[in-house]
């Protein structure tokens, strides 16, 4: 979507390299599988701070790094801190990045 509007609107190309997705409810990680195909799919995004991570299947991998871009959204209304900026969730994804 945002590589779309970037192209009609100012005719550059961006590119981008899905490196990973972190899940830990497994209805979505399902969704994210199915949908994004990601290289690694993490299972909590608190283990990420860490050089290993478990996957959503449960092998403990190397957590990419270098990474110069991560986006995160927190859907989930029933807890509605969950990503705050106090939170170890938001603590752990930022330490990686």
């Amino acid at each position: 979507m945002i590589a779309k509007a970037i192209k009609s609107q100012h005719d550059m190309t961006l590119s981008f390299e899905h490196v990973f997705s972190c899940e830990i409810e497994p209805f979505k990680q399902a969704y994210i599988e199915r949908n994004f195909s990601p290289p690694v799919l993490f299972r909590d995004v608190t283990e990420l701070g860490r050089k290993k991570a478990h996957t959503a299947y449960g092998s403990l991998v190397e957590v990419p790094g270098n990474v110069d871009v991560g986006v995160s959204k927190d859907l989930n209304r029933d807890q509605p801190n969950v990503c705050s900026s106090s939170s170890p969730e938001h603590h752990a994804s930022i330490t990686r990045i």
